[in-house]
């Protein structure tokens, strides 16, 4: 019987896979972040503060702030939370190479301090960015390795699966319904339930026999 040929990369898994890489590296020099650069933000948070209903959320979406996330993520060695972040920045003005940056960084799924954080970030902002079918595709199979993974940030993907549903993605999401761990059956049979009322009515149903 011949082999099945596995169906080769698409530009987006290559471009993905490319920056996974490069945030592989970032990660690991892991380069702190410099007390000048640190001071720069001290002094425009203290600014911000004095404006009315300041707060940590509306100073990082600030002007001042993202200036100053973006020229720091310019230099040569970079932070990695502020090179995506920065990344995140131009995924919103549609910059497609930038998308590729951004679904690496949740590919790679870091876990370092505040990581978990950015990961949100990145999330809520991917809701907002119109992603096309070779960009949703890496989303699926990324998430379907999230799921299986202890998280928070697992929730604020959830958000995003209106965009990712196909007959095959709902498809693997039922089979893991019935998966070997308990914490990996339960958010499949949540998904499940939510998209088939059916379902659920009928779980419960058996549950009352």
């Amino acid at each position: 019987m011949a082999r099945r040929r596995e169906p080769l990369p698409t530009v987006t898994e290559q471009c993905v896979r490319a920056e996974y890489e490069r945030l592989e590296r970032l990660v690991a020099a892991d380069p702190p972040y410099r007390p000048e650069w640190l001071q720069q933000v001290q002094a425009a948070w203290q600014r911000h503060q004095a404006e009315p209903g300041a707060g940590a959320a509306s100073f990082r979406r600030s002007a001042e702030y993202r200036q100053l996330v973006q020229e720091e993520a310019a230099r040569p060695v970079s932070p990695p939370s502020l090179y995506v972040s920065a990344a995140m920045d131009r995924a919103r003005q549609g910059d497609r190479g930038a998308v590729a940056t951004v679904l690496a960084y949740l590919d790679l799924s870091p876990r370092y301090f505040a990581s978990g954080y950015l990961k949100e970030e990145l999330l809520r902002g991917l809701r907002g960015v119109a992603l096309d079918e070779e960009q949703r595709a890496v989303l699926r199979r990324v998430f379907l390795r999230w799921i299986l993974v202890p998280g928070r940030e697992y929730g604020r993907f959830v958000g995003l699966l209106p965009q990712l549903r196909t007959a095959e993605f709902d498809a693997a999401i039922e089979a893991l319904a019935e998966h070997d761990h308990e914490h990996v059956r339960r958010r499949a049979r949540r998904l499940v339930e939510a998209w088939w009322p059916e379902r659920r009515r009928e779980r419960e149903r058996r549950r009352r026999l």
